[in-house]
């Protein structure tokens, strides 16, 4: 499992997803999707942060990116998260759900002190 890292102030960098189905085929989100990134503590996995917008799918890849606005980790307390990544089709609610055990990390560091 790999770890990100972030400043609680930052936008950057996004984080791109390859996101394939059971055949080994890159599924298409470039339409008729919305997404949803959960932050998890490590422990527990008791939900902490739940992000929505700033997520967008595509046909090629990465086929899922996600981004940050300016500021919006800030309101996360510092710590390293789990993350869990699912994806709704809009025209019947079809859900699916990112293998748990790929998604990385996110390690929220507080914003710098000049």
């Amino acid at each position: 499992m790999t770890s990100r890292k972030y400043y609680a102030d930052a936008e950057l960098p996004s984080l791109p997803y390859h996101w394939f189905d059971g055949a080994g085929n890159i599924i298409n989100f470039a339409a008729g999707w919305t997404f949803h990134l959960e932050f998890l503590t490590k422990r527990s996995e008791r939900l902490i942060y739940t992000k929505s917008a700033g997520i967008t799918g595509a046909a090629t890849l990465p086929n899922v990116t996600v981004n940050w606005a300016s500021g919006e980790l800030a309101s996360i307390p510092p710590d390293v998260y789990k993350t869990r990544l699912t994806a709704t089709r809009v025209a019947d609610g079809f859900g699916r759900i990112f293998m748990k055990d790929s998604l990385p990390e996110i390690h929220i560091l507080p914003i710098p002190v000049p």
